[in-house]
């Protein structure tokens, strides 16, 4: 007991979440679920130990089953195969242990070693590109993720150099900026509405592009859409009318009302939502009415939800009905009939939408029409939606954008709040 709280009170002190594996080893026998190999685990929390330490819970879910660890040198595909305290290894570099290729369960390495993450490296050492162990890079050296710089050194991802820690009262963008025992305070993310940006302009992501452009991932400028038949990357990457379709990532017609949906973000035309019984199967239909089948909220028209424990006319899946009106409990702790789910006092309440200049602490109270946005004393209101140069987080009026980025904040003492 006395080690599983130092180990949890060390976490509290710095502001941070106890690294996993400690809690592991040191908590195991507390926190533990009684079930033997085999069994179902009921707590539904992926890794806490169980059948005496000798298994682990697997699947993440309410009814895992408890599963024999596997201990030092012995094959794993994952860490959370692997003895609390061990990591799974891989056999070279680059290349991930899997079923297929399994790894090794293991403590920590030296530099030098195969690696897959950096916790698979001692104190003082990081996994490097190339796939092995290796000593923090100096100041000034390239890099391109946070721990591959030497002590006392971030990595500032913006420009792909190894920095020296902030100072107390410096600005910062990120807790690991800042020396140790300081964090990084006051940082927040603005944004301003503009037009869409023409051919050849700057831009962060496909929303900031005219109609029938795009944002090149390799040097962040606006370029003509891609074409049916193209390779894409991305979600609103393809020219109007067209979806990135994840099965072979190329530019595919949305499908129109009884077509086979895509497969990615943009599944179906304008209008039709993919019904899917069957992963991979689906087809694109309108939104459900009242006792309609559905299989996720979106199947079913506004004011309705998917009642999942009603079947539908198909007997595959739910039936559409209405949703909750406002003082009832929100449906899935997110859907209402004609308002927000607010989640005050930890109970999940449908409230009607706040009033323009109502405070919007979470987000999703000012409804239609309006947007979310921090004031002059850096305080959420609702306000009508915003048009071209006004403050934005995430929606504008007409066709504007909201152009965002992060204000800095200042390097300031480490303080928790219990």
């Amino acid at each position: 007991m006395a080690s599983c709280e130092a180990a949890l009170r060390a976490a509290s002190q710095a502001c941070a979440l106890p690294d996993p594996v400690t809690v592991a080893s040191t908590c195991g026998a507390i926190v533990a679920e009684t079930v033997p190999i085999g069994g179902f685990c009921q707590a539904g929390k992926d890794g806490l130990p169980c059948a005496d330490g000798a298994g682990r819970c697997r699947g993440g879910a309410k009814g895992a089953l408890c599963t024999t660890v596997v201990m030092q040198d012995g094959a794993c595909s994952s860490d959370a195969d692997c003895s609390p305290g061990l990591y799974c290894l891989p056999a070279s570099a680059g290349t991930a242990p899997s079923t297929a290729a399994p790894g090794t369960c293991g403590k920590a390495r030296g530099a030098g070693a195969a690696c897959t993450a950096s916790a698979h490296c001692v104190a003082g050492t990081s996994c490097a590109a190339n796939g092995q162990c290796a000593s923090g890079a100096p100041l000034g050296a390239s890099c391109a993720l946070p721990g591959q710089c030497g002590p006392s050194l971030v990595c500032d991802t913006d420009n792909g150099v190894c920095i020296a820690q902030i100072d107390a009262g410096e600005a910062c963008l990120g807790d690991p900026h800042c020396k140790a025992g300081l964090r990084c305070v006051g940082k927040r993310l603005i944004g301003t509405c503009g037009e869409r940006a023409p051919a050849g302009a700057a831009c962060a992501d496909h929303a900031e592009c005219a109609t029938g452009l795009r944002c090149d991932e390799t040097n962040q400028t606006c370029v003509p859409a891609l074409a049916v038949g193209a390779a894409c990357k991305s979600a609103g990457s393809c020219g109007q009318g067209l979806g990135c379709d994840a099965t072979g990532w190329t530019c595919k017609i949305l499908p129109a009302k009884g077509e086979s949906c895509l497969m990615g973000v943009e599944s179906c035309a304008t209008g039709l939502v993919c019904l899917d019984y069957a992963k991979g199967k689906g087809s694109c239909e309108p939104p459900g009415q009242a006792g309609s089948d559905c299989v996720k909220h979106n199947n079913c028209a506004a004011g309705l939800g998917c009642d999942f424990g009603t079947p539908g006319p198909s007997g595959k899946g739910g039936s559409c009905v209405a949703a909750p009106a406002n003082g009832k409990a929100c449906m899935d702790g997110f859907i209402c009939a004609a308002g927000y789910c607010s989640h005050a006092d930890g109970k999940t309440v449908c409230r009607p939408f706040v009033a323009v200049d109502g405070l919007c602490p979470g987000g999703n109270e000012c409804g239609p029409g309006k947007a979310c946005v921090p004031d002059g004393g850096n305080v959420l209101r609702c306000v009508a939606l915003p048009a071209a140069g006004e403050a934005c987080l995430f929606v504008c009026a007409g066709d504007s954008v909201c152009r965002r980025k992060i204000e800095p904040g200042v390097c300031e003492a480490a303080a928790c709040v219990r």
